[in-house]
């Protein structure tokens, strides 16, 4: 993925973040704007490589996906909005299966860290709702911008023990 597309999503991401804190909705035009991106850079890839290999990561991310939230959904119902669920579908098409479980478990646990420090400072309570895109957003930056690395120290991680 080049710089260009980079900051265009990362734009996005921080237009969606700073909604969804502010009016807890997630604006189906900037998802849809992402959808088309994702279409465009794979159509793009492959007629440079005339390899379908990203198309199919994506695909598995965007699978993984949908049986994650259906799974999150038959756990506890209305735990997630509907709009995460699209950005998430959306960020899937973007990324290969790999980048694509680094960001869903990274945006549960930046959310957990986060929700539980408002709780003890007492800013929240848990019956509150806290939009969940500016920690999906969070995730998914830091994968564009230190996916290698990340993966590196996971690898170090599970390979000390």
């Amino acid at each position: 993925m080049d710089n260009i597309i980079k900051s265009i999503i990362i734009s996005i991401l921080l237009i969606i973040s700073i909604i969804d804190y502010k009016k807890m909705i997630i604006p189906d035009g900037l998802v849809s704007i992402l959808i088309i991106i994702s279409l465009i850079y794979h159509y793009n890839e492959f007629n440079k490589y005339q390899n379908i290999n990203s198309i199919i990561e994506s695909i598995k991310g965007f699978s993984f996906i949908i049986i994650s939230f259906s799974l999150i959904y038959f756990i506890k119902k209305d735990s997630i909005g509907h709009g995460d669920f699209k950005l998430f579908l959306a960020i899937a098409l973007l990324f290969n299966f790999k980048d694509m479980i680094m960001i869903f478990i990274m945006s549960f646990n930046i959310a957990a860290v986060i929700s539980a420090l408002l709780i003890v400072f007492k800013k929240k309570t848990r019956n509150d709702i806290i939009p969940f895109a500016p920690f999906i957003s969070i995730s998914t930056i830091l994968v564009i911008l230190y996916s290698n690395q990340i993966i590196q120290r996971i690898e170090n991680l599970i390979i000390m023990r």
